[in-house]
């Protein structure tokens, strides 16, 4: 599962919207992504996946390093610990140390663009951060009760976001390229108490590649400082990726 720009809080322009009150959509918005791990270094000590595709059942476990803006490290393991992937990814660097292959693959982020069928600032969103994209223009929204819906439209890609205005969080996000028809759905439950209010459980369904995956975060330290360093096997052959 490889899907598993930093962006400042700006102004946005709706351009239609139903929402009336735009100063306090701005707020709003403002205020949920004040809570994206993104903002900071973070380090996702330890998860688990259970990940279901075409009726087979996986199981694993990572772990996330990420150093701001917008640089990787995960560390894919077994159910019994033991690592059969690490994944590098920075601006202009992919770099995959394949244990099992005994290989080290190479490339850029765009690899995993063509990969996913989305982009890659997507990969924030799967750990819960609202990623404004197309220049922070929303083209629609509309407030129900204690949430506010979204629309956005980026490259072929429409974005669809349900914000929880009270723990002023992602409750939701549809991603759909209207070009490959490819169509990704991310949910978010259990928000921690902590100040960023952290999703504990992620469910995310890949209709086009029929998978369903359940992550749960169980240690997630934010703000982190720490080094990211990508050490390839020794004795791997080199392979770019294709």
């Amino acid at each position: 599962m490889i899907f598993l720009s930093g962006c400042a809080v700006k102004s946005f322009v709706a351009e239609s919207t139903s929402f009336s009150d735009e100063g306090s959509l701005e707020k709003i918005v403002s205020s949920v992504r004040r809570n994206n791990i993104s903002e900071e270094s973070f380090v996702i000590e330890k998860a688990n996946c259970s990940m279901t595709r075409n009726n087979e059942r996986t199981r694993f476990i990572f772990n996330v390093k990420f150093n701001k803006p917008d640089t990787y490290l995960l560390s894919i393991r077994n159910s019994a610990g033991i690592e059969g992937a690490r994944i590098y990814i920075s601006k202009d660097t992919l770099l995959i140390n394949d244990r099992m292959g005994k290989k080290v693959l190479h490339g850029s982020p765009q690899d995993l663009e063509k990969i996913s069928g989305f982009p890659l600032f997507v990969l924030k969103m799967v750990f819960g951060d609202f990623v404004p994209a197309g220049g922070n223009k929303i083209l629609k929204s509309e407030k129900s009760s204690n949430k506010v819906f979204v629309l956005q439209e980026y490259q072929g890609n429409i974005f669809q976001y349900i914000l929880d205005i009270k723990a002023e969080k992602v409750l939701s996000i549809v991603v759909k390229n209207s070009v490959s028809k490819e169509e990704l759905t991310i949910n978010y439950a259990k928000f921690s108490n902590s100040a960023k209010h952290i999703p504990g459980i992620i469910e995310v369904n890949d209709l086009y590649r029929n998978l369903h995956a359940k992550i749960r975060l169980d240690r997630v330290i934010v703000p982190w400082e720490g080094e990211i360093e990508f050490i390839p096997g020794k004795g791997y052959t080199n392979e770019k990726i294709k």
